[in-house]
């Protein structure tokens, strides 16, 4: 497999545990596809949980966030409006996708947001500057993932439909409107858990692949250090150097591939999911786990 050392082997989660709020102060998460409150939580950053009546209103309330000085880095400005928070309010937390299908895919369609940071399918961070305006929201992040461009980042967002719904932009970038996943916007599931609309277990023959850190590994030849780190993906099966076993679930949106498999290390049977998403130059961005970062590898049978 790409390696040990920065993938796990313990069953991957679906995602992140978010948390919630009710209006006693103390801590509790919420499942991210799950709305139900599991603990407690709240405060002051929990009050006069606005959103916008319409799109536009929301993308003016992001605006006047985006416009203010300072906002890029969390700087104090002359915009008495906007109120600095120390947590992400609830009517923002959760998780979310540009539409139902997508709010069990693991690509950019879909992210969450928990009270203290982002995650995104490539990116995110803990949040180090929160700041709201009416039903538009600031967030100011350290990026975690190491292949994409380290520093602070932001993301706006503005709630509509009273939660259900907002619009996000990343810094300068585009406003997109997104949904609420909840139950009832989930794909159907079997008795089982599994997932029946959209998945199977057999792995779409644009997706298999020797897959390697670099061409050099793609020979094989294993007095080569990174060739221990290849994996190896077939339509029914998954082999990294030493394990692997076969799959039990695929989840495809277009060139992205979410591999759920029954792992075998010694006397123990895991169930991990690995990610890929091709790109059009022979290479792929791959991601070990939940936690794990999006790694650059090469395709070695293109």
């Amino acid at each position: 497999m790409i390696t040990h050392s920065f993938r796990f082997v313990a069953p991957l989660a679906v995602g992140l545990f978010l948390a919630a709020c009710s209006k006693e102060p103390s801590d509790g998460v919420v499942g991210e596809n799950d709305n139900t409150v599991v603990g407690k939580t709240a405060g002051a950053d929990a009050v006069n949980e606005t959103s916008a009546p319409d799109d536009a209103s929301a993308d003016r309330d992001t605006d006047a966030l985006n416009s203010r000085p300072g906002a890029a880095t969390g700087s104090d400005g002359a915009d008495d409006r906007v109120r600095q928070l120390q947590r992400i309010p609830t009517l923002f937390r959760g998780t979310w996708a540009t539409n139902a299908g997508e709010c069990n895919a693991r690509n950019h369609q879909r992210f969450t947001v928990t009270d203290t940071g982002v995650g995104f399918f490539e990116g995110g961070g803990e949040a180090t500057n929160i700041r709201r305006n009416s039903s538009a929201l600031a967030v100011t992040y350290t990026e975690t993932n190491e292949s994409l461009e380290p520093g602070a980042k932001v993301v706006y967002f503005a709630s509509l439909d009273g939660g259900g719904a907002m619009r996000v932009r990343k810094g300068n970038g585009d406003s997109i409107r997104f949904i609420r996943c909840t139950r009832g916007s989930e794909p159907s599931r079997s008795d089982d858990g599994a997932v029946t609309s959209g998945t199977t277990a057999t792995v779409p023959a644009r997706f298999r692949n020797l897959y390697a850190l670099d061409r050099q590994a793609c020979a094989e030849d294993y007095n080569y250090q990174t060739a221990f780190q290849n994996v190896r993906v077939r339509a029914k099966t998954v082999n990294f150097f030493e394990t692997g076993g076969p799959v039990t679930k695929t989840e495809v949106r277009g060139n992205s591939i979410a591999i759920t498999l029954d792992e075998t290390v010694g006397d123990n049977t895991t169930r991990p999911t690995i990610s890929f998403a091709l790109n059009d130059d022979g290479t792929a961005r791959y991601r070990a786990g939940q936690n794990e970062p999006v790694r650059a590898v090469v395709r070695c049978e293109e």
